[in-house]
C-alpha cells in the first residue's frame, strides 16, 4: 500500500461507510417531511437498550431491525427490534441479543454494516470482533417459532477460519452482507451465497471482497471465502484498492463495487468481479478523477443498481476543493459512461447536505439517500451541519435536515440504510443526537 494511500485513511473512513437501503415506494411530497422518533437509545440505565445506533432493515412485515455499535448488557452492541403495536398505534422496543455473552467473546462483538433479513424471518450479520479467530463471526439470529419461544442466535462461520496471509487483518471495516436481488429490495433466500468486502486485510492490506455460502450436505458450518484481494492480483493502479462500501450482485452473478483509492489517477475505481472457473476476475470499469478538479468524484462508496442494469452510486468529494459529495449514474454500452445526476453542497449553507453516504432505487425510479453532514443547521459537533434525508425524482428534495432542535434533540448524523414502506413513510436511525445524545429510531411521514 502506498503512502499516500495510507495517509488518506483517517480522511475516509467517516464518508466511505456506505450500504444498501431498501425502498419500495416514492412518495410525492417535496416538502420536508415530520419527524417521530420511535425509539431514543441509551433511555435505560447504562445503555441497556443500546447505543450508537447502525443500519436499519425490514422483513416482510414491516418489523425493523438494527444494531448498535455499543450499550447493551455487556457494553459492545446489541441487535434490537422495533414493531408495530397490534393496534397500528405506536412501537414496540425489545434487545434480540447482546453481544460478548459469551466466553471469550465467541458470539462476536461490535457489528458492521446493515443486516440482512430472509423470507423467513431470519437475522444474518458481520461482528468484526470475537469468535475463536478473533476476527470476528458471520451469525444467524432465527425468530421464534411453535418449539421455541425465544430468538435463535448462532454462529455460521468465523471470519478467517484458518490461519492464512490473506485473511490477515481482514475485518477492520467491513460493510456486512449482501446478495443477489438485495439492490431491489428483494428478501434474501437463504440459500445462496452472501457477499462483503473489507476495507483493508489482504496480501497487501488493500481490501478483499469474500463470500460465505450456505453448508454442503453432510456440514454444519457455512463457508468463508476470501474470493478476490485487491492489489495482489493487479497493481492498485490498475484495479484499484480499498474498496468503499460493498458489492452489488447483479442477476448473473457478476459482482459491481467501488475503491476509494487506486486506479490509474489515484481516487479510486468503479470495478466489475466475474467468475470464470474457480477463480474471479477484475475489471475496472472506470477510474475516478478523470474530469478537471475531479468534478466526475473522487473516492466513491456506496452503489446500487436499477432494473435497466445502471450503477448508481455516490461520491464523498465532487472536487478537490470540496469534501462534498455527488450522486452518479453508470450507463454501459461499448464502454461504461458516467452521469453526474447531483453536486451536493451547492445551495446555501449546504442545505443539500454534504458527504452522501449511501442509495436506494424506488418504484417510479425516485432515489432515496442520506447524506452524513450538511442541511444548515451547524450546531453538530463538527460544526458542518447534521446531515439530511433526500429524494431525487423530477426535483432534488430534502425530507429532512437534522439538527433543527436545540443539542440536535431530534436526531444528528443520519445513518445510510433506511426503509420506506408501500405508505411512502421512511424509517431510519441517527448514530448520535435524539432524545438523549446518543442516537435514535426515527419515521419520516409526508
Amino acid at each position: 500500500m502506498s503512502r499516500n494511500v495510507r495517509s488518506q485513511i483517517l480522511r475516509l473512513l467517516i464518508p466511505a461507510m456506505a450500504s444498501t437501503f431498501i425502498a419500495q415506494a416514492a412518495p410525492a411530497s417535496a416538502r420536508e417531511y415530520n419527524l417521530h422518533i420511535l425509539h431514543g437509545f441509551c433511555s435505560e440505565p447504562n445503555c441497556r437498550d443500546g447505543k450508537w445506533a447502525g443500519d436499519l432493515v425490514s422483513d416482510a412485515t414491516g418489523n425493523l431491525y438494527g444494531t448498535t455499535t455499543y450499550g447493551g448488557f455487556v457494553g459492545v452492541g446489541t441487535i434490537f427490534e422495533l414493531s408495530r403495536a397490534a393496534n397500528g398505534n405506536g412501537w414496540s422496543y425489545r434487545v434480540l441479543h447482546d453481544f460478548c455473552t459469551e466466553t471469550r467473546c465467541r458470539d462476536g462483538s461490535f457489528v458492521d454494516g446493515p443486516l440482512v433479513v430472509d423470507r423467513a424471518g431470519a437475522i444474518y450479520g458481520v461482528a468484526t470482533v470475537g469468535g475463536d479467530s478473533g476476527y470476528g463471526v458471520i451469525f444467524k439470529l432465527s425468530p421464534p417459532n411453535t418449539e421455541r419461544p425465544l430468538w435463535r442466535y448462532q454462529v455460521l462461520t468465523e471470519i478467517c477460519p484458518a490461519p492464512s496471509d490473506y485473511c490477515e487483518p481482514i475485518s477492520f471495516i467491513n460493510y456486512g452482507l449482501t446478495y443477489a436481488g438485495a439492490a431491489a429490495g428483494a428478501l434474501y433466500d437463504g440459500t445462496s451465497p452472501l457477499y462483503g468486502t473489507s476495507f483493508l486485510g489482504g496480501l497487501d492490506g488493500s481490501g478483499t471482497v469474500f463470500s460465505v455460502t450456505p453448508p454442503r450436505p453432510g456440514r454444519s458450518r457455512w463457508h468463508f471465502k476470501v474470493i478476490y484481494d485487491f492489489c495482489s492480483q493487479t497493481e492498485c493502479g490498475d484495479g484499484g484498492e480499498l474498496p468503499g462500501a460493498n458489492v452489488v450482485v447483479d442477476a448473473a452473478g457478476n459482482l459491481f463495487g467501488t475503491t476509494t483509492a487506486g486506479g490509474v489517477n489515484g481516487e479510486g475505481v468503479l470495478f466489475e468481479l466475474q467468475k470464470k472457473k474457480r477463480a474471479w476476475t477484475e475489471t475496472a470499469l472506470y477510474n475516478f478523477c478523470s474530469q478537471p478538479n475531479c468534478t466526475d468524484g473522487e473516492a466513491p462508496g456506496s452503489l446500487t443498481q436499477d432494473l435497466a442494469g445502471d450503477l448508481i452510486g455516490t461520491s464523498s468529494a465532487s472536487h478537490n476543493l470540496c469534501q462534498c459529495g455527488l450522486l452518479f449514474r453508470f450507463t454501459s454500452g461499448a464502454s461504461w459512461t458516467e452521469q453526474v445526476l447531483h453536486h451536493f453542497c451547492r445551495r446555501a449553507e449546504c442545505r443539500d447536505g454534504s458527504l452522501p453516504t449511501g442509495l436506494a432505487l424506488a418504484p417510479g425510479s425516485d432515489l432515496f439517500g442520506v447524506t452524513q453532514r450538511g442541511g444548515g443547521h451547524d450546531i453538530d459537533q463538527y460544526g458542518e451541519g447534521g446531515g439530511t434525508i433526500f429524494r431525487l425524482g423530477s426535483s432534488f428534495d430534502v425530507l429532512r435536515r437534522f439538527c433543527s432542535e436545540p443539542d440536535c434533540a431530534d436526531g444528528e448524523y443520519p445513518d445510510p440504510s433506511v426503509v420506506v414502506d408501500p405508505a411512502g413513510n421512511v424509517f431510519g436511525t441517527t448514530s448520535q443526537g435524539g432524545p438523549h445524545g446518543d442516537g435514535e429510531v426515527f419515521e419520516l411521514s409526508p
